[in-house]
């Protein structure tokens, strides 16, 4: 999932396979200026992933099914 605020790009995405966890990516333009991983550790994470069904959400002016606009390297 991402969101832009201003001249920044959000993304938080949730790591599967052998990691478990959340990631934070910040970019101001095209520069990413943070990154952080929270879990694999103690009890971080443990709510699961959420659900998002984009077909509810066709109609809305905020929900919208769209390609990153950075390359987060993973």
């Amino acid at each position: 999932m991402f969101f832009n605020k201003d001249s920044f790009t959000y993304y938080i995405s949730i790591a599967d396979g052998q990691g478990s966890g959340v990631y934070l990516n910040v970019f101001n333009g095209k520069k990413r200026v943070f990154k952080r991983f929270s879990g694999n550790t103690s009890n971080d994470f443990s709510l699961g992933a959420a659900t998002m069904d984009f077909a509810e959400s066709r109609g809305s002016s905020i929900l919208k099914r769209a390609k990153p606009l950075h390359d987060l390297g993973f």
